[in-house]
């Protein structure tokens, strides 16, 4: 028997395509969404996004979602023209399996739910500054930095 989060997981994935668990901000780090469920359904990593307020992290994996469900794919590392709209471009990198013990443990366990543990792939979306300038480049502004910490 399933626990009641694992049930909504679940029932959310068979439902919407996926399931997106949303984490506030803490003493120990910024917050973030990810994705539960993509792999399955839309053969795509999940996806994860740091440091904004959750309600828009959980709108922004939802947005991604959908785009992937309509054919777009994000799953190759690179830069991505308007996937927040407004023509505001992302950079996708992929996820090192290391962090998806701290990250992604719903991920994790809908694996070992549906039988197939240790195939967790993700990646993950980072926004820019207002320069234009990803997380991954030391010219980016450093509060930017600091709400998205690299996963890669």
């Amino acid at each position: 028997m399933l626990e009641p989060e694992e049930q909504r997981i679940v029932d959310d994935i068979r439902d919407h395509g996926w399931h997106v668990i949303g984490v506030d901000a803490d003493d120990e780090g910024p917050g973030f969404a990810y994705s539960v469920g993509m792999t399955d359904t839309l053969n795509h990593p999940e996806v994860i996004v740091f440091g904004l307020d959750t309600r828009s992290m959980t709108s922004i994996v939802n947005g991604i979602g959908a785009e992937i469900r309509g054919g777009r794919r994000f799953d190759q590392p690179g830069v991505y023209a308007d996937v927040l709209g407004g023509g505001v471009a992302c950079k996708f990198v992929t996820v090192d399996p290391a962090h998806h013990p701290e990250y992604l443990g719903g991920a994790m366990w809908h694996r070992r739910h549906v039988g197939q543990p240790k195939t967790l792939r993700a990646v993950q979306c980072l926004w820019p500054d207002k320069a234009g300038t990803f997380p991954d480049d030391p010219a980016c502004h450093p509060e930017v930095l600091r709400r998205q910490p690299l996963l890669e």
